[in-house]
């Protein structure tokens, strides 16, 4: 994963100026959305785990390095238009803004999944818990992307 994440890195600046940050941030989004659904059925379908972990790991690196990204170049875009409209600079309200709501979101995350695998089994063999967390998470992706799709600052 590290290593595709890596060698896309560079690919993401070229397709996010010709496509916009927009779309290609909701693209890496329903990208990774599959990649969950694909990921509950590891072990499930006869194909080996270990196998299946590799490529989707290489999948998801496809996609997992705009979500490391994107989110600073909105704040960037957001503080550009803020000034343009109230002449101040005010970068840090943004990106602190954005801390607090990533940090929150990690939190309600690692409650959430605790919960659901907690109440549904994460052992081998009873592995429900596991399999919902990756189905849960691939619904928010899309509940995120047609929230995203709402954004409507369109700078490259």
């Amino acid at each position: 994963m590290l290593i595709v994440s890596l060698v896309t890195l560079p690919i993401y600046r070229s397709i996010s100026v010709k496509w916009g940050k927009k779309k290609v941030f909701m693209m890496s989004m329903i990208g990774l959305s599959i990649a969950s659904i694909v990921a509950s059925f590891i072990g499930i379908i006869s194909v080996n785990p270990l196998l299946m972990i590799v490529i989707i790991g290489g999948f998801v690196g496809i996609f997992i390095i705009s979500q490391f990204m994107m989110p600073n170049a909105f704040i960037a875009e957001i503080s550009d238009l803020d000034e343009s409209i109230t002449g101040y600079r005010r970068e840090a309200i943004y990106f602190g803004v954005q801390g607090l709501i990533w940090k929150s979101a990690a939190g309600v995350a690692a409650l959430l999944s605790g919960f659901v695998m907690s109440k549904y089994a994460y052992n081998p063999g009873h592995d429900l818990g596991v399999r919902l967390v990756y189905i849960i998470s691939s619904v928010l992706f899309v509940v995120a992307t047609a929230i995203l799709n709402r954004y409507s600052v369109d700078k490259h």
